[in-house]
């Protein structure tokens, strides 16, 4: 246990497991696409956790640390961009409201917004506004934490209410598969970005 909580806390070990679960998730989905067919909504769920994957080994190479702060205020329009485009698309689904299902959709766009918008207030704004927003250690855990159980609670919800309509399937399992790799490389972002954030309050008192 020692050796785990050792391990998520350290951002570089984190952006490893992160990196190593994708890898996994795309070898995992080439064999759904060959047993399922291709299914172009999920292939879009591929498309977030691949531009943070890219970051993560952008970051890691000699470039990447020469120019850390470059790559994160252009990280950081990227994010804003995508809470805009997302930010469309959630009005476009509340319109299009059928089910409950439909619903769950729109909440895990929420949720994805937030964890964008947690990426933007570490990487992309001024310094006195990180220092509001991030006024002790503990608004860094609570703004983790919450985006954290919220997805948590999204997958359960969702899966207990796909069961509950449609019933034991047989690409059931391949479902919940798919959806535990994306919730760990989701949460494993969060947990780089409150990493970071630490970081940046550490070096602030260090310096004042």
């Amino acid at each position: 246990m020692n050796k785990i909580k050792e391990i998520f806390s350290q951002p570089e070990e984190v952006i490893d497991i992160h990196n190593i679960i994708y890898l996994l998730h795309l070898v995992f989905s080439l064999f759904v696409f060959v047993l399922v067919g291709k299914n172009y909504i999920h292939i879009l769920g591929y498309v977030i956790p691949s531009i943070f994957t890219i970051y993560f080994c952008l970051i890691k190479t000699s470039y990447g640390r020469k120019k850390f702060n470059y790559i994160n205020q252009k990280m950081g329009y990227l994010l804003k961009f995508g809470i805009a485009v997302l930010g469309v698309a959630f009005l476009f689904l509340l319109a299009e409201q059928t089910s409950f299902l439909d619903f769950l959709n729109s909440l895990f766009m929420i949720i994805t917004v937030a964890s964008f918008f947690y990426w933007v207030l570490v990487l992309d704004t001024k310094e006195e506004i990180n220092k509001k927003v991030f006024a002790t250690e503990k608004d860094n855990r609570n703004i983790f934490n919450v985006i954290c159980i919220s997805v948590l609670g999204y997958y359960m919800i969702d899966y207990i209410v796909i069961f509950a309509e449609y019933g034991f399937d047989k690409y059931f399992m391949l479902d919940i598969i798919h959806s535990l790799f994306l919730g760990l490389v989701f949460i494993l972002r969060l947990r780089y970005i409150y990493l970071y954030q630490e970081h940046i309050g550490k070096r602030r008192e260090y310096y004042v």
